[in-house]
């Protein structure tokens, strides 16, 4: 809910994540898990999560900390893993139909 409005942003950032999970994890050739961040700006009033989403595949974080919250996550990847990644997710070729 934004200023009591339901928005659907955690269902679109969880599609949008289970997509690019399931794209890179073809091209990389390995499993790869991706998390949908959605990062709130301009909540000049502060804004209150009562509930993250239980499944885990998104976080709602406020924009200046989200190098904080990933930098606090568990490594996940080697860093040749890292590497593939990187380069399968930059090729526009991973992310058409």
């Amino acid at each position: 809910m934004v200023n009591g409005q339901r928005v659907p942003y955690i269902r679109n950032s969880r599609h949008e994540a289970r997509r690019a999970s399931r794209l890179l994890t073809q091209q990389a050739g390995f499993p790869v898990v991706a998390l949908g961040v959605i990062a709130v700006m301009g909540a000049h009033k502060g804004f209150t999560v009562k509930k993250q989403p239980e499944d885990g595949r998104v976080v709602v974080v406020r924009r200046k900390r989200i190098s904080q919250y990933l930098h606090g996550l568990p490594a996940q990847l080697s860093a040749r893993e890292i590497d593939a990644v990187f380069e399968v997710a930059r090729r526009s070729t991973t992310w058409r139909p």
